[in-house]
């Protein structure tokens, strides 16, 4: 599970990166988190059995779209956007 923040709460704690960044990053990771799984005892046979779900709560209903397009973006970077789920994304 993945809880990204809006950009006010990234301001307030310090952060230098960008909201789209910081979405984009949470996309590349994971996927690279899929792969991680695979192959472990017990574990999923492939990556596309290992779901993931993004909660929406931090993020503002006007920064929503931007975030999860981004997480998209990165998703689509390392070929794999299939298994996410997002909640909270009642913009």
């Amino acid at each position: 599970m993945k809880h990204p923040v809006g950009s006010e709460i990234l301001e307030k704690q310090g952060q230098a990166i960008s909201l789209e960044d910081m979405a984009q990053q949470m996309g590349q990771k994971i996927v690279k988190q899929k792969h991680r799984f695979v192959g472990l005892e017990d574990g999923p046979v492939s990556p596309e059995n290992v779901g993931h779900i993004v909660d929406f709560c931090y993020v503002p209903d006007n920064e929503k779209a931007i975030v999860k397009e981004n997480i998209l973006k990165g998703a689509r970077n390392k070929d794999n956007e299939n298994g996410i789920t997002f909640l909270n994304d009642n913009h």
